[in-house]
């Protein structure tokens, strides 16, 4: 135990306790809050990223592992929290109260400690975890709209803007042109509990801390699961529906038979053969030449795609290519050109060489390597765990199938649905569970999530074959 802590912890609980503060119990789990990032102290709430999800002060004065378990549970309760644990007296106010106002009080004190210290390593587990994919798509609120949940202007107007004449009135733009039908939201999560039995072991050892932090990391390994799924197509949720439209009908992310304009379907070609171990040159035109071909849903005119595939997304056995794309500034050109140029009689091997500026140089905003990604694309197909989506099945190594590649647009291709961020509850300790199961600490971690596709359009699979 740190004596340090508890000595600090325990100086600063008598204080406030002797003070007239009407809840010494709330105001010391602040403190420790605050001191760990949780809470900003300016505004008493949750510290939030841009995107509205919960996060740890970037800049805190402590870390979790500052304030070890054991030494919060005697500077609030006393020495004798083991024996009170053990008779089985933790909630009664028979106890002699070795610091606080009351034995009650005491133990409010440290349920809202080890509460806010339980979720401050959740949040650590959740943001220092290695999944490189859950940040690569934004997060959406859930939108309604008449008739059901709807996104609308996903994929871009549907027609010019008409000609308005004198003194007429503009026409409404037709949000409901083109609009996507988000599939079912899902509630993932788990819990964290100390019981009676094994509480001494649980605070001596670490091991509720330990565990909070495991349910971080498992948050965020089901938030990376969900986004591969819809990057390699297992999740296939992209419903499309048309002005005229009572209903929206759903597509394969990848090669799917899509609207093309006026009565007019056509193979969507964001599906190519396409293998990273072809010369650079044919890889980027092979790309460009396939978005070229790309017709607007409703008025079959192009589409502008080609400028806006800007992230590469590649698989940890190809990583020399995004070294490639984000260093090489030259590339030469060899031809043979005619006379009065040098010519080798039936060869085509170059005799001349022009040195330029690599052509793709700056195309890519984003290049991407994941791990995560190639162990999807060489694993089994078969499922053997129901809570991970099966493998590809491709091959791995030089050459290998595992080795496909993506072009896309993020933000344009898929969002994070999100009903709720990473959400914490302390279990009631007075309630029936905590009573049933003979338990002295409880919380829940979840989350509300779903990885939904919003426009195929928004992104090309590379296959090597």
């Amino acid at each position: 135990m740190s004596q340090a802590v508890y000595e600090k912890i325990r100086d600063k609980y008598k204080q406030v306790c002797e003070s007239s503060n009407p809840r010494p119990d709330k105001y010391i789990a602040r403190v420790i809050t605050e001191a760990i990032g949780l809470i900003d102290p300016k505004t008493g709430d949750h510290y939030r990223r841009p995107d509205g999800a919960p996060m740890l002060a970037k800049e805190r004065k402590r870390t979790v592992a500052d304030f070890p378990l054991e030494a919060i549970t005697e500077g609030l309760i006393g020495h004798n929290w083991r024996r009170l644990i053990a008779e089985g007296r933790w909630f009664s106010e028979e106890n002699a109260a070795p610091i606080g106002p009351s034995h009650l009080m005491n133990v409010s004190a440290w349920t809202a400690s080890v509460g806010g210290l339980v979720k401050g390593s959740i949040l650590e587990g959740y943001e220092s975890a290695d999944f490189d994919l859950v940040d690569l798509f934004p997060i959406r609120p859930m939108v309604y709209w008449q008739g059901g949940e709807r996104y609308t202007a996903i994929i871009g107007p549907s027609r010019p803007a008409p000609r308005v004449g004198p003194g007429q009135s503009h026409p409404d733009v037709r949000l409901d042109a083109m609009w996507v039908e988000p599939g079912a939201m899902s509630k993932y999560g788990h819990k964290i509990t100390v019981a009676k039995e094994t509480a001494v072991t649980d605070i001596t050892g670490g091991q509720v801390l330990a565990s909070a932090r495991d349910l971080g990391m498992g948050l965020k390994y089901r938030e990376n699961e969900l986004a591969l799924d819809a990057i390699v197509g297992q999740t296939n949720n992209f419903k499309l529906g048309l002005t005229a439209d009572a209903s929206a009908t759903g597509y394969n992310t990848y090669g799917a038979t899509v609207p093309a304009g006026p009565g007019q379907t056509a193979t969507l070609g964001n599906d190519i053969v396409n293998p990273i171990s072809s010369d650079p040159m044919t890889v980027f035109n092979t790309s460009q030449v396939a978005l070229l071909g790309y017709r607007h849903p409703v008025t079959g005119l192009p589409m502008p795609m080609a400028d806006r595939l800007t992230t590469m997304l590649l698989p940890s056995s190809i990583q020399w290519f995004a070294t490639y794309l984000n260093t090489i500034q030259n590339i030469a050109l060899g031809s043979q050109p005619a006379a009065p140029a040098s010519q080798i009689a039936g060869s085509t091997f170059p005799t001349g060489w022009a040195n330029a500026p690599n052509p793709f140089a700056g195309i890519f905003k984003n290049v991407r390597v994941s791990q995560w990604l190639y162990n999807r694309h060489i694993a089994s197909t078969t499922q053997t765990d129901p809570e991970l989506s099966p493998g590809l099945g491709l091959t791995a190594g030089v050459g290998g199938t595992g080795n496909r590649a993506y072009r896309l647009d993020p933000e344009r291709f898929a969002c994070r649905r999100m009903g709720w961020d990473v959400n914490v509850t302390e279990i009631n300790p007075n309630g029936f569970v905590m009573a049933d199961q003979n338990l002295i600490f409880g919380s829940v971690a979840n989350i509300a999530v779903q990885v939904q596709v919003l426009s195929p359009w928004a992104i090309q699979r590379w296959k090597v074959s």
